[in-house]
């Protein structure tokens, strides 16, 4: 956004439009890469990039096709019983109190949370080790070659300990995974190339350990003031059901099995694992070992999980973390395995090519469906929004968004949020970027912290829920006494009579401005949707901005502090 000369309001969704688009041509350009190197016509090469890369931004799972089209037509024939509508969100939700998330999901939505962000250098670390798998091609299956080590001083290597560096600082779950995936790549790739046991390990263990230095050397001026979360692995006291995991996933580890099995065929069958990464070939071994990962990730959760705040989904974020990756790299083997079967000589093969291609091609109607349910009808004028993230404040009404989080009916008091757009202006005009700004705090997802999201102010206290996961430290995942002592003391400022408590807190937080908007009316009320303090805290500053669209009797007003 910085580099763009945009807004921030107007940044996000170019940030967003840009990851999608970056995603889509790194998964092109990966598969066409590996594809290249196979004996293919030019067609197959690019209808393998398509597929993978359509599969990485636009499809969806297994999930879509059954409850959106098989479940509703065999309900219309009586043959089941089932009534319930299909919604978008219902592929990410299936398995009970789990998330099983997936980009084309993010994307409709919007999200620009780390997971997302971070796919454009999971793809580009994937890409490096591929790289460092074609720079050993010549000498595949040559057992002749012993280790030396300038051969884990290339640039690749170098590149993937920083990137593991920046997953560690930026979303901490791909810094584990990668760092495995990396392993079992390089692990392999070396038991292949290099002759002596010894070698082979070697190889591995040094390669690993650069990796890992690199990454903590690029991340120490982050890890050395950063207090890691609670978290602790346990194993699992929940199981998925088996025909729920298989709904998920069946598609791609099935077309895994598939097409291993079809490279099996001409393999000796004594000490058939051995003889089999002898006569595959490299590209080969790099697809399934990525393939071979993803399916692990999706084991993972079903055996551990790592404890966090959420008591009554406890596998939900390590299964959605885990299988987010585990999608990705199945978006890969999707436009490798299914064009490598297509050309298969075998028509077995060939026709069950066939068949993964169309189910996979209905998985790319997901988008669409996501899309009409998330936005309307798109290709009408009159659902437009903006490309401005601020425009909704202009037209919506706060009781859409409180309602519920505050247990009151809102809607009879009518009032929408231009008198807060009408405050974020001034402000993002008027007030230093570091003015610490006061104003409710509230729950995830919904209106409370509006004036600092749109400002980039610091604030005492954000959404709830994310700063207690943020929070807490050591082994505990109680709610954190840092967190709980901030609400008291915003609390105390919205509320207490007593000017010289309130001038001992505003001090402490070094607050600049105080914010009173209905969202802090409705959440402090006392008389309608009077302050009961409102007296005392207009005498600790001057009103220097004041809008009041709804009611004039109780405007929204910006009280900067003397």
């Amino acid at each position: 956004t910085k580099i763009a000369l945009v807004n921030p309001e107007y940044g996000y969704n170019f940030m967003l439009i840009t990851l999608f688009i970056l995603t889509l041509l790194e998964t092109f350009s990966l598969s066409f890469n590996i594809l290249s190197l196979s004996k293919l016509k030019k067609k197959y090469i690019y209808l393998g990039s398509i597929i993978a890369s359509l599969s990485n931004t636009i499809a969806g799972n297994m999930h879509y096709i059954i409850y959106k089209l098989i479940i509703p037509i065999l309900s219309k024939l009586q043959i089941i019983k089932y009534t319930a509508n299909y919604y978008f969100a219902d592929s990410t939700r299936y398995i009970k109190n789990t998330i099983h998330e997936f980009p084309s999901y993010s994307f409709i939505l919007g999200d620009l949370h780390a997971h997302v962000i971070n796919i454009i250098f999971v793809l580009t670390l994937l890409s490096l080790l591929l790289t460092i798998y074609l720079k050993n091609k010549n000498i595949f299956n040559n057992k002749r070659i012993v280790f030396n080590i300038k051969d884990a001083l290339s640039p690749s290597f170098f590149i993937i300990g920083i990137l593991l560096g920046i997953f560690k600082m930026t979303n901490y779950w791909d810094f584990p995974i990668y760092l495995t995936v990396s392993f079992l790549t390089l692990l392999f790739l070396n038991i292949i190339i290099y002759k002596d046991i010894k070698d082979k390990i070697i190889s591995t263990l040094i390669e690993v350990l650069l990796l890992f230095t690199i990454s903590s050397v690029i991340s120490l001026p982050f890890t050395i003031s950063f207090t890691k979360m609670a978290s602790q692995v346990k194993l699992s006291p929940e199981h998925s059901p088996l025909y729920q995991l298989l709904i998920l996933w069946l598609l791609p580890i099935s077309l895994l099995i598939t097409y291993i099995t079809s490279t099996l065929r001409n393999i000796n069958k004594k000490n058939i694992i051995i003889n089999y990464f002898k006569n595959i070939s490299i590209t080969d071994l790099f697809m399934i070992i990525i393939g071979l990962c993803a399916t692990g990730l999706i084991l993972i959760p079903e055996i551990v999980y790592v404890k966090d705040i959420y008591v009554g989904d406890i596998r939900a974020n390590t299964m959605f973390k885990l299988t987010y990756q585990s999608y990705i790299m199945f978006s890969l083997c999707f436009g490798y395995f299914i064009i490598k079967l297509i050309n298969d000589k075998n028509k077995i093969y060939k026709s069950l090519s066939y068949v993964f291609l169309f189910l996979f091609t209905i998985t790319l109607f997901y988008s669409y469906e996501g899309t009409y349910h998330w936005f309307g009808n798109i290709f009408k004028s009159s659902n437009y929004k903006s490309l401005n993230v601020k425009e909704f404040l202009n037209k919506d009404y706060i009781y859409y968004y409180l309602s519920e989080n505050l247990g009151k009916n809102l809607s009879s008091y009518d009032i929408n949020i231009k008198d807060d757009l009408a405050v974020i202006n001034w402000l993002n005009k008027n007030a230093n970027n570091t003015d610490t700004i006061l104003e409710s705090y509230g729950e995830s997802y919904t209106i409370f912290n509006r004036i600092s999201v749109f400002t980039g102010h610091p604030t005492p206290l954000g959404w709830e829920t994310h700063e207690w996961l943020w929070r807490s430290d050591g082994k505990s995942t109680d709610y954190p006494e840092i967190i709980s002592k901030r609400r008291t003391d915003i609390n105390i400022i919205y509320i207490s009579n007593n000017k010289l408590e309130i001038q001992k807190l505003i001090a402490k937080y070094k607050i600049k401005y105080i914010v009173i908007g209905y969202i802090e009316r409705l959440n402090y009320m006392y008389d309608d949707i009077q302050l009961r303090n409102e007296s005392e805290l207009k005498e600790l500053g001057e009103i220097v901005f004041e809008s009041h669209t709804n009611n004039s009797n109780f405007p929204t007003y910006i009280i900067k502090i003397s």
